[in-house]
């Protein structure tokens, strides 16, 4: 693996495109807590709004908008709302460029791995206006590693285990790769293992640090985990459930289901989820073809993948389900609790400060766009304002 970065003499746009399930955030997190000394002795802009940029790249640049996971959640589903969002995303990008003109400027999207190859040639001409230098990041995980991880994932949007089992998420780093490859040309782009990037440094923030030329002092701070791994009960539960109370309903978060509920599941403790052995070996020759050509056209390859943990004794069906109702209904019931106060909070600073109260009600009706008592007093208060 490519150990340094060659010094960035000019301005440059460095681009961290995940991949998903690499640790990300790790990063994203270190840029927001070290983002002045990263600009004032490194020359690296970092923005204070999206240290993952993943949301407006995404919605800016792929092909209908309005199908974006994250424009779903979002209420913005419909081509208007989502043209709507995106006027808003790129202003902004705008302001964020302006701000790193003469910097190097750092966005790290792990979402821009899923980016089309015209997709991707968009946002380089965007970027063109003002960077002519690029540095294009990708950590790539083992693929079988990687599909343990994406199950979880899917976990996370709605499928069950039977799905999953059905059709294992495949990582097809050609697909994801390539349209970055033909836009910036081999010599933009780093390849690493995250495998071995998180066994060699921890995690790859010190990788990152040592790849651009930064001290360690930088990243000298108390790791935080963010994105763990979800047990196998969990991944048990969390199944079950979106098997008796679907996560998506037309188009959109159902109403007896909390947007961010797999946060609580993923708080139980317990062995990590990880494919089974059986399905990994039928998934051998999917992948076959993706790692030779890593192979042949970036000479990469990844180190051994860690063995699997022995999964729990199993729990009686009854009791996996009861137990994921349970917990959804009381993370339905928090997340009511917390709309209700957010409602409350608005009201009160309607008078005298519209724009906060505006604020948490678009907040309140990011957990509950269902909700008519919220999108009414958001209507009133925009019409008294103007």
């Amino acid at each position: 693996m490519t150990e340094r970065a060659a010094p960035l003499s000019e301005p440059t746009c460095i681009l961290h495109i995940g991949v998903h399930k690499t640790g990300s955030s790790s990063w994203q997190v270190l840029t927001v807590e070290q983002r002045d000394l990263l600009a004032e002795q490194y020359g690296i802009y970092c923005s204070s709004k999206w240290p993952n940029y993943t949301p407006p790249l995404r919605s800016l640049f792929q092909s209908h908008p309005e199908k974006y996971l994250g424009n779903i959640i979002r209420g913005a589903n419909t081509p208007e709302l989502a043209k709507k969002q995106n006027e808003s995303y790129l202003a902004d990008l705008w302001q964020d460029l302006e701000a790193a003109q003469g910097m190097h400027f750092m966005i790290s999207a792990e979402g821009l791995s899923a980016l089309r190859a015209d997709e991707v040639k968009k946002f380089k001409e965007l970027l063109n206006r003002q960077y002519s230098k690029y540095l294009v990041i990708a950590y790539l995980r083992h693929p079988l590693d990687w599909a343990s991880s994406g199950a979880q994932q899917s976990l996370t949007g709605g499928k069950t285990l039977q799905d999953i089992h059905n059709a294992p998420p495949l990582v097809s780093y050609e697909k994801r790769i390539a349209p970055w490859l033909e836009t910036f040309g081999h010599d933009a782009l780093i390849l690493r293992d995250f495998g071995l990037a998180a066994k060699e440094r921890g995690s790859i923030v010190g990788d990152i640090c040592r790849l651009l030329n930064i001290d360690e002092e930088i990243y000298a701070f108390q790791q935080k985990k963010s994105n763990e791994s979800m047990s196998y009960v969990a991944a048990a539960l969390l199944s079950k459930l979106n098997e008796v109370r679907p996560y998506m309903k037309e188009g959109a978060v159902a109403p007896n289901r909390s947007i961010n509920d797999y946060s609580t599941f993923k708080k139980i403790k317990g062995s990590r989820f990880s494919l089974p052995d059986d399905l990994k070996e039928t998934m051998q020759e999917a992948i076959s073809t993706d790692l030779a050509w890593l192979k042949n056209e970036f000479n990469f390859e990844f180190a051994p993948v860690a063995p699997r943990e022995d999964p729990p004794l199993a729990l009686e069906p009854k009791t996996i389900e009861s137990l994921a109702l349970l917990v959804s209904d009381l993370t339905n019931e928090s997340q009511a609790h917390l709309v209700r106060a957010l409602h409350a909070e608005a009201l009160v600073e309607a008078k005298d400060n519209p724009d906060l109260a505006l604020k948490k009600l678009r907040h309140a009706l990011r957990l509950n766009p269902y909700n008519e008592e919220l999108q009414s007093a958001l209507k009133s208060i925009k019409e008294k304002t103007g």
